[in-house]
């Protein structure tokens, strides 16, 4: 076990190395891209739910219309519980797309304010680099712990006779 560490140092000195990096980069882009990525996923969530209204709407009108193609061999009793269910499916999407913009209406503050707490964590992760070597260094501390808790362990366990 010990050969295959020391054989894996440079590797695992590498993937240490790019963790480090890699947080790094990512709060630089937290710290410049939030609010843009914040804004566009908000704008995009209450797209796709008028989008898909939309849709619902629009399946509807093909399905069920008044110039719809339905065979009369189907059981209309079975495509008006469909009609109906899908017709009750954009009245429920078109009102939750209502309740969105409200709650985005309500909140606008809200989320300006947790955009600027995401820039201020981001700027603390790159002045403060240490707090990324903390973890690593607790982790090594426990494991030399817990080794040597096992050698004593195994020393014990060996210098007895069992009986």
């Amino acid at each position: 076990m010990i050969s295959d560490i020391s054989t894996a140092k440079a590797a695992l000195a590498y993937s240490l190395l790019t963790c480090i990096l890699v947080t790094i980069i990512y709060s630089i882009f937290i710290y410049y891209f939030t609010p843009i990525i914040v804004w566009v996923s908000v704008v995009a969530t209450g797209v796709a739910i008028v989008g898909l209204g939309y849709l619902m709407t629009t399946y509807y009108n093909k399905q069920y219309g008044p110039n719809s193609e339905l065979r009369l061999a189907d059981d209309p009793r079975v495509h008006g519980k469909y009609a109906m269910s899908i017709k009750y499916g954009q009245y429920v999407l078109y009102a939750l797309a209502v309740a969105y913009f409200i709650a985005l209406c309500c909140l606008w503050k809200a989320i300006r304010i947790s955009i600027s707490i995401l820039k201020t964590t981001a700027v603390i992760i790159i002045k403060n680099a240490k707090l990324l070597i903390m973890p690593l260094m607790t982790t090594l501390l426990v494991a030399i712990w817990v080794f040597y808790g096992l050698y004593n362990l195994i020393y014990l366990l060996s210098s007895g006779t069992i009986t």
